[in-house]
């Protein structure tokens, strides 16, 4: 590719991450205890929840994208390129909607929401399951072993490994890659296995590598299915690195289920149904929040489809690995996805992840 294609190809990248993406995660109710409290004090109750107001400015917003939209149509790249650069920005789109119409408009939200989240068949696979021990382990074993494994992986001093006492999830990775432990956690030592390899050596060394890039959107992770990919390649080494548990496949499936083969649809009635299965109140409760989570209205058939992604990411991995038309490795030349892959590979040729797991060695 010449240079002027190149230097076209990085305008219209860093002209996307002007854009407010507003990537939908984790919408949490400003109401949630309040509506849990009465959910709890009632047998018919369905949560009504509200959510802060972003102040998004649809119409600016609009106007930015078109004229992103304008500077590639009317660009000199070639039609893969611009194809590749529209899949993108319209991804944006739907992304930005959404997060507009959450606590304005059910309807609304939904019908740019389902866009990001589309259901798919595929084939059945049930991996080689562990079973869990019933020995927990506190934040700061917890925080020794991921530690360790840096070292084991030959990535000590890549990853920061805190404690704080006052997060209330319970695992996660911030946007510079550090991975945060609640104070409270409390896991068996096979999830912290599992833990390990999802969280520090898919997401956190996916994060450090990113910076290699070369590519702003890709570095602000605003390129198309960059969490089907995320998350589906966390479950997928899971399953490599065979610390995958049955507990924790089951609630992959579970979660995928309920929101694409529903048996009913409200979120009372869910929540009876998984009481009916055996889990706790507590444990009811969460799984339906987290699938009816972004939604004012909990009763009716609308989901928040955010959870499809890891099975289904899973599966889209897998078989294209299977299939060997992809490799597992490239996956870590950042937060990217296959597309990203063969588009970055048709700007710079072959591009190598700079730190790789030990099992990708």
């Amino acid at each position: 590719m010449d240079e002027e294609q190149k230097q076209i190809i990085y305008k219209i990248s860093e002209a996307l991450t002007t854009l407010d993406n507003n990537i939908i995660t984790t919408p949490i109710p400003t109401n949630l205890e309040t509506e849990l409290e009465k959910f709890s004090n009632s047998s018919i109750n369905n949560p009504v929840f509200s959510y802060k107001d972003k102040n998004l400015d649809l119409k600016l917003f609009g106007n930015i994208s078109s004229d992103i939209e304008d500077m590639i149509t009317s660009s000199k790249l070639e039609e893969e390129s611009k194809k590749y650069f529209l899949a993108n920005l319209d991804y944006l789109k739907n992304n930005f909607n959404a997060a507009y119409y959450i606590g304005k408009d059910d309807d609304e939200f939904y019908k740019y929401h389902k866009e990001l989240y589309p259901l798919v068949e595929f084939v059945e696979f049930t991996p080689v399951l562990s079973k869990r021990t019933t020995e927990l382990f506190g934040a700061e074993y917890i925080k020794n072993y991921f530690e360790e494994v840096l070292k084991l992986n030959e990535v000590e001093g890549l990853v920061q490994i805190v404690i704080d006492n006052d997060r209330k999830a319970k695992i996660g990775v911030g946007k510079d890659g550090k991975v945060i432990i609640s104070g409270n956690i409390s896991r068996t030592r096979e999830d912290i296995e599992r833990l390990a390899v999802h969280e520090v050596l898919t997401h956190s060394l996916r994060l450090i590598n990113n910076k290699d890039t070369k590519l702003p959107h890709i570095e602000k992770r605003l390129a198309k299915d960059y969490l089907l990919f995320e998350e589906g390649l966390a479950v997928f080494n899971e399953v490599c690195s065979k610390t995958i548990t049955e507990e924790a496949w089951n609630k992959y499936i579970l979660r995928y289920n309920l929101i694409t083969k529903p048996q009913t649809n409200s979120f009372r009635d869910i929540y009876n149904n998984l009481k009916d299965l055996g889990q706790t109140d507590a444990t009811a409760f969460e799984t339906v929040y987290r699938i009816k989570r972004g939604l004012i209205d909990t009763s009716t058939s609308k989901f928040f489809r955010k959870d499809t992604l890891y099975y289904r990411g899973f599966h889209v991995i897998n078989d294209a690995i299977k299939a060997k038309s992809n490799e597992h490795r490239d996956l870590y030349i950042g937060k990217v996805t296959f597309r990203d892959i063969e588009f970055i590979k048709s700007i710079f040729g072959v591009v190598s992840p700079k730190f790789l797991p030990s099992f990708l060695k």
